[in-house]
């Protein structure tokens, strides 16, 4: 539910509030993997997530020296989500449950000064986690298991600032900048139960930076250019330092309290052609990384490995490396080619690569789509589009099984393509669309993927405006 109040012709106060649930989720991935010829597991799901969203903000226009209007909101969000296994090796299901609250404070400003536009604004944020996790049997009793995280509990407390400009130069020119000034703090709490000799009360503190500069250039009714430079940065969360699990089989991540915030410095050029029949856009972008955060191999109290679930497994870690490099292009086009029909098509593509020469986790191959759009009447219309995926080798597959090579065949994953048609039709105020997708039936996998993806299938999609 989203409500606005008015309050007076100034300012106005709005309530918002959300609430979402699921069912329990199967994890199709793992229930189809196999150990000497058999299921590994009885049972592998996401209990249902919950979630809810209570925000309420202020807005008021002032037009005094310092801004012209002002919001001011305060959030709180509540997630539940658990995860539940059990193989058929064993006689207990393993639950694993996380519980997070979060409270967060924002100010928002604005100030136009001219032809300068300001923006800038403080916020606060914290996040209070809470992991639990047993193990009942089947006479329903229940025993000690591992949490995922910290089991007494972790927290996450960051305080941040910002201000951005608009300046317009000229009329065909303007000139954005931004900065923002960010200090984060970490608490995790372990009990005398957990996994490792590291201590009960670990903590993590980072303060960092941000900047850019933006230049847009309207060199004409048609044409238009944008250069931007940038650095940025990510702190690791909880997630990052203090998770404790596996995803692949022999392997486990285990936390690295040494972990530092990744860095990137990146530019990035775009050019725009637009015209009544056609749109061109390409981006550009080379990206340099400093301290990336990546799992590698760890030792643990000077062990390699360690019992987790049961199993002798490989201890990996987030690890900060010492630079990487992303380079890569976006491009769309749109083209009217007669009155009824028009041509799109958009691809991208990433190349990334670390300093000890290892593949980069997360980066996907080029990706294409061409779409034909066919406008059969004032109220209906045909689209026929393809997706498109390169080959992805297994030599460009990250070494501590992030993208799931296990997943893959033994060469990585082959590329693949579908054909795919939908047919819409308006109704005074109703649409109805009829799609049918993967048209001739092709078994792929996506990168990264533990399941085939769909085959044919078909959808019919109602809406209506009332």
């Amino acid at each position: 539910q989203k409500m606005q109040m008015p309050i007076n012709y100034k300012s106005t106060l709005r309530l918002n509030t959300q609430f979402s649930t699921t069912s329990n989720i199967n994890r199709f991935d793992k229930l189809n993997d196999e150990l000497n010829g058999i299921p590994k597991y009885k049972f592998w799901y996401y209990g249902p997530q919950k979630r809810f969203l209570q925000s309420l903000s202020y807005n008021k226009e002032t037009n005094n020296f310092f801004n012209d209007n002002y919001k001011i909101s305060f959030n709180y969000q509540f997630i539940k989500e658990s995860r539940h296994t059990q193989k058929y090796s064993d006689d207990f299901l393993r639950n694993r449950t996380e519980r997070i609250n979060i409270y967060e404070t924002k100010l928002d400003l604005s100030k136009q000064l001219d032809k300068l536009e300001l923006s800038y604004g403080f916020s606060n944020r914290y996040e209070n986690l809470n992991s639990s996790a047993i193990k009942i049997n089947e006479s329903a009793e229940t025993e000690f298991s591992s949490t995922r995280y910290p089991d007494n509990g972790s927290s996450d407390n960051t305080f941040s600032s910002y201000i951005h400009s608009e300046l317009k130069i000229y009329k065909k020119i303007r000139w954005f900048n931004a900065f923002r000034y960010d200090f984060n703090k970490i608490q995790m709490n372990f009990s005398e139960n957990n996994l490792f000799n590291i201590g009960s009360e670990l903590k993590n503190s980072n303060t960092n930076y941000s900047a850019s500069t933006n230049l847009y250039f309207k060199a004409n009714e048609n044409n238009f250019i944008s250069l931007s430079i940038f650095n940025s940065f990510r702190n690791p969360n909880v997630d990052d330092l203090g998770k404790v699990f596996s995803k692949t089989d022999g392997i486990v991540v285990v936390p690295n309290l040494n972990l530092k915030p990744e860095k990137i410095v990146s530019s990035e050029f775009i050019w725009k052609f637009i015209n009544a029949k056609t749109s061109i856009e390409l981006v550009l972008f080379y990206s340099g990384l400093k301290d990336a955060i990546e799992k590698r191999s760890y030792s643990l109290d000077g062990q390699d490995s360690i019992y987790y679930d049961g199993e002798k497994m490989k201890c990996v870690a987030n690890t900060n490396i010492n630079s990487a490099k992303m380079k890569g292009f976006n491009f769309r086009f749109n083209q009217d080619l007669i009155k009824n029909l028009t041509l799109k098509a958009n691809a991208a593509y990433v190349q990334a690569i670390t300093s000890d020469s290892i593949p980069m986790a997360h980066i996907p191959p080029l990706s294409l789509r061409g779409e034909v759009v066919l406008s059969l009447s004032e109220f209906s219309k045909l689209n026929i589009y393809t997706n498109y995926n390169d080959w992805k080798p297994s030599s460009d597959y990250d070494a501590n099984g992030v993208d799931n090579l296990d997943e893959a065949t033994v060469d990585g994953t082959p590329s693949w393509y579908t054909i795919n048609v939908v047919y819409s039709r308006i109704f005074n105020n109703l649409k109805i669309s009829l799609a049918c997708e993967n048209i001739f039936d092709i078994h792929y996998k996506t990168f990264a993927s533990g399941i085939s993806s769909s085959g044919r299938n078909f959808i019919l999609n109602l809406q209506c405006n009332f």
